[in-house]
């Protein structure tokens, strides 16, 4: 569409200057409300929760208990072993929130007899970050990969580490 009449285009000049037309041209309080990756807040907080909790739990399990109950200090399993262990759980977990939301749906839809009601807007907003969550699980599995590849190189070390001190005696 070409404007060729003067006031027109001083029309359409006014409201491209009025209404931010530009992507590039915000006024200070847009800047303030745009968020980078919003539809990732919720994920990544809930897998920091999740992953915080199955942390806490298997280190009092794995490292605490054994310290208190026979006195032996394994605190050198936190950084492989016991990460090696959250990391499996916080995939699976959010393998498991990516497929529930769906599930729930059907089963809204089959209550209400009808796929044309609206879900309300805490499984809607679910609904939408499943592929966040999707990724993340992705994410935590890959970790668990290289974790998993990194224990046979640190029992090895150990192997080595105890074997030079047995030769030491």
């Amino acid at each position: 569409m070409q404007v060729t009449n003067p006031p027109e285009v001083a029309a359409l000049f006014n409201l491209h200057q009025a209404h931010n037309f530009s992507e590039f041209e915000y006024s200070s309080e847009q800047h303030y409300k745009q968020d980078l990756f919003p539809r990732w807040h919720m994920p990544l907080k809930i897998a920091s929760v999740i992953s915080l909790l199955t942390f806490i739990y298997t280190s009092l399990r794995d490292v605490i208990y054994p310290f208190i109950a026979r006195n032996e200090n394994v605190f050198y399993k936190i950084p492989i072993l016991v990460i090696n262990k959250v990391l499996p759980v916080v995939s699976i977990t959010l393998l498991a929130l990516v497929y529930l939301p769906g599930i729930l749906a059907a089963g809204f839809q089959l209550y209400f007899g009808t796929k044309y009601k609206r879900f309300p807007l805490w499984l809607d907003r679910w609904m939408l970050s499943r592929k966040q969550f999707g990724l993340l699980s992705f994410f935590f599995a890959v970790m668990h990969a290289c974790y998993s590849l990194c224990y046979p190189m640190r029992r090895s070390y150990r192997y080595k580490l105890l074997n030079w001190a047995f030769q030491q005696v």
